[in-house]
């Protein structure tokens, strides 16, 4: 999955960057053209690309590579003789056609980031350290969840504004390799999961076991873990380690208090924290519920935003 992810969302731009360097420039203006299509495909795969390896500022090496490949090309197009108007014209509509899709997921991704109204503010789920968003936002372009809005997907429509965070390092890496199964070498696996609020625990799992990375448990979707009745809405932290929840049914729990930790439990392909609010699930399904959106200390979170939690 990662060398796919890889191969669309660094692949194409390096393809496009040669091209750009190798093939003259029939204009100024299809030179301009060029250079704006490259920084919108960037933009896109930057926003909404799904930055586990390599790491999250990938894209911005991306733009230094444009940078580099433009300046020889631009050097190049000063002193030679402007091509035809045929070839002119082709050049600024490959440029145009190129930009469109990449172009609607930069605005798609946009509308995502934007406050919504009713948002239920939490404190910071996790202990001290640096951590990547890994899904988040209003836009399906930028956070899988919102799939369970479609039909079919009422028994866990509770999470469709959930938010996914990943632990990475100084280097902007989150594991000891490109995707080890065991869980242990990713940066959060094993970080304090803290309460985001203050209520009571309404229901909690500790005894579902770990996953290798890559493997997904569909019988137990939502791992260990534990739902919150807080004083605007539930809140579910989902995917925690087993033998670490340290909380039951019934207890009352702070805002900051221990709940668990991290871990690989359930419907996930590698360690991290799932959170989201919703209104009262019914029956023996928790999140058969309405989803209510989240920020996260004012903040509205969304996907490849990088949170710096350390003291």
């Amino acid at each position: 999955m990662l060398a796919y992810f890889a191969a669309i969302q660094v692949g194409l731009p390096l393809l496009l960057i040669v091209a750009h360097a190798l093939i003259p420039a029939g204009s100024w203006v299809g030179f301009i053209a060029r250079v704006a299509a490259l920084a919108i495909v960037i933009a896109a795969v930057a926003m909404t690309g799904l930055w586990l390896f390599p790491p999250w500022w990938t894209p911005y090496a991306l733009l230094v590579l444009v940078a580099l490949a433009s300046w020889p090309a631009a050097r190049r197009l000063r002193s030679a003789r402007q091509r035809g108007r045929i070839w002119q014209g082709a050049e600024i509509l490959v440029a145009l056609v190129i930009a469109v899709w990449p172009g609607l997921q930069v605005v798609n991704a946009m509308n995502g980031r934007a406050d919504q109204p009713g948002a239920i503010d939490l404190a910071r789920p996790l202990g001290d350290g640096q951590y990547l968003v890994m899904s988040g936002g209003h836009d399906l372009a930028t956070n899988a969840h919102l799939m369970t809005l479609a039909p079919g997907f009422e028994r866990y429509r509770g999470q469709s504004y959930a938010v996914d965070l990943i632990a990475v390092d100084g280097a902007g890496l989150r594991a000891d390799g490109i995707s080890p199964q065991d869980p242990a070498k990713y940066a959060i696996y094993g970080t304090d999961v803290i309460a985001p609020c203050a209520g009571e625990v309404i229901s909690a799992e500790n005894q579902v076991a770990d996953m290798p990375a890559g493997t997904r448990d569909r019988e137990h979707m939502l791992g260990n873990h534990v739902l919150l009745a807080c004083d605007k809405a539930q809140v579910l932290m989902g995917h925690l380690a087993p033998g670490t929840v340290a909380v039951e049914v019934g207890d009352m729990v702070t805002t900051g208090q221990v709940l668990g930790k991290v871990g690989n439990t359930g419907n996930t392909d590698e360690p991290h924290l799932h959170i989201h609010a919703q209104t009262a699930g019914t029956g023996d399904e928790p999140v058969n519920a309405q989803p209510l959106p989240i920020t996260i200390e004012g903040q509205t979170l969304w996907r490849n935003m990088i949170l710096d939690w350390r003291r």
